[in-house]
């Protein structure tokens, strides 16, 4: 039931939100000798929950006009503009608004809205170049501060509480409703107690010890939660044998927004156990070659072997995914990368690519496109050839390089 209501909470809302009655015209945010912006109104596009906004080049040069760092009261949500303008030339885009996760907070039209808006001069961009920075709150529906409804976060109490520091406060919620068709997950919610607008991260996942990739990351401004699913393929887990997300380890990592050479602000290890198991009753995963896999390398450095007693075409997707075992054994992170790569003699790019954290192991898949596969009139993979290379991945040192040629 759970399940149902969540799905059904998610289409109900977006239904809502596409049907709010906004009353917001023409309303100017600013307007200098140089520029101006204007929200024009909401999207014409009964599919898009943003607004359309006309901004105005009044200078000599080129600027770029960004909107980001969005939120409806204590929520942060996606909030994305970013329009390059001619010098005396206008446009008119759309501020687009993520709105697939209203449901969760029972948010059914948009009363108040804050982002940020910037202003670069386009030929300065590396360098900072910032021409104005401001903060807005809108109300598109015509209320105001002290009449727009708070969201009610009070189910936030019905939550594990993974974190909970100064700076951060971090609640995830567990059940087969927060996954999808290719895999388990949970619900992230995390809430920026700092005075900063903050990038949040999930780094170096690991399920009962194996490392997992994680493509969380979200803008979250100060003072507000943010919110979101993770999930893992159920396939990669099948790889360790993992079927439940019994213990579940990572890294909270947080920097300040706009500055890409900032110190991290957090670096706290949190584990949880999303089944339910006591703390410690988990034990590390470990994989059992077969005879048929390909030791690639084996030095104090790394472990990579080739697991081809694994490697398959997908029947479904056409694809032919040849799985590696990565095994870092320094106490730094490394990156491993395949270049020159053939298959039957004929040069294919395949997906692939490792990073693996110090003391981790990864099963990574190189993946051949269908496309590629049918181009090349390959049906059936008997060789494949390639250059393995290991770096460090901070400092970018050749740790290993050799080629290989592996038959099927």
């Amino acid at each position: 039931m759970k399940k149902l209501s969540l799905a059904l909470l998610l289409c109900f809302c977006m239904a809502f939100v596409f049907a709010a009655d906004y009353v917001i015209s023409n309303q100017v945010l600013v307007s200098t000798d140089d520029f101006s912006v204007t929200i024009v109104g909401p999207s014409d596009d009964p599919y898009d929950s943003g607004f359309k906004i006309l901004v105005e080049n009044k200078s000599s040069k080129e600027l770029n006009f960004q909107m980001d760092e969005g939120s409806i009261g204590d929520v942060s949500i996606g909030l994305s503009f970013y329009v390059d303008v001619q010098p005396g030339k206008k446009a008119v885009d759309v501020m687009s608004i993520g709105d697939q996760y209203f449901g969760f907070w029972g948010i059914e039209q948009i009363d108040e809205l804050s982002f940020k808006l910037s202003v670069i001069d386009s030929a300065m961009w590396f360098f900072g170049g910032s021409v104005y920075e401001n903060y807005f709150t809108i109300y598109p529906t015509g209320l105001s501060a002290e009449t727009a409804p708070a969201i009610d976060i009070s189910f936030l109490d019905k939550g594990d509480v993974a974190l909970d520091n100064d700076d951060f406060k971090l609640i995830l919620f567990y059940g087969d409703e927060y996954g999808d068709y290719f895999g388990p997950g949970f619900m992230a919610v995390c809430q920026n107690k700092t005075d900063k607008s903050l990038l949040i991260s999930f780094e170096d996942v690991t399920i009962d010890g194996a490392s997992f990739d994680s493509y969380w990351a979200n803008v979250i401004p100060s003072g507000k939660y943010g919110f979101y699913t993770m999930t893992f393929e159920r396939d990669d887990m099948a790889s360790w044998g993992i079927t439940e997300l019994d213990e579940v380890s990572f890294t909270l990592s947080a920097t300040e927004m706009g500055l890409w050479y900032a110190d991290e602000l957090c670096g706290e290890r949190v584990t949880v156990y999303p089944t339910g198991l006591p703390a410690g009753s988990v034990k590390p995963v470990s994989y059992i070659f077969d005879p048929n896999d390909v030791v690639l390398v084996d030095n104090d450095d790394v472990l990579v072997v080739l697991l081809r007693s694994r490697s398959y075409m997908d029947s479904f997707w056409g694809e032919f995914k040849i799985p590696v075992y990565v095994e870092n054994r320094r106490e730094s992170s490394i990156n491993v990368s395949w270049d020159d790569v053939s298959v039957n003699d004929y040069m294919l790019d395949p997906y692939f690519g490792a990073t693996v954290q110090p003391g981790r192991v990864k099963i990574e898949s190189a993946t051949f496109g269908s496309y590629s596969l049918v181009n090349a009139s390959i049906k059936e993979v008997k060789t494949v050839e390639f250059s393995l290379r290991v770096m460090d991945d901070e400092y970018w040192d050749n740790l290993f390089e050799d080629s290989f040629k592996v038959e099927f």
